[in-house]
């Protein structure tokens, strides 16, 4: 069940995403735009400068998340594997997360 207190929960998943590793994440989707309902996930693309994403990686991102307090689903997309609908929607509504 989500706890009332949103903007917490969301700082907690951005430090847990950019200590794990430093790609480029922007947050997009509905919680970027500002009109997320009370169950809307969190949607984050991620870019790695070097490389892909390996999977191993992405998993075990995943599970960090998976195991926090954070009472939202976290969706984590790569987006060098992304189709372009999902690039384009995320460089026109996407926020750059930095720390």
């Amino acid at each position: 069940m989500p706890c009332a207190n949103a903007h917490d929960d969301l700082a907690e998943v951005r430090r847990l995403v950019l200590n794990f590793l430093r790609p480029k994440v922007w947050l997009f989707g509905s919680r970027a735009r500002g009109d997320a309902a009370p169950v809307s996930d969190i949607a984050l693309a991620l870019l790695s400068e070097a490389n892909d994403l390996s999977v191993v990686w992405l998993a075990g991102l995943r599970e960090l998340l998976e195991e926090s307090h954070i009472p939202w689903h976290v969706d984590v997309a790569d987006l060098r594997k992304a189709d372009m609908e999902l690039k384009h929607a995320v460089m026109r509504e996407g926020i750059l997360w930095s720390d």
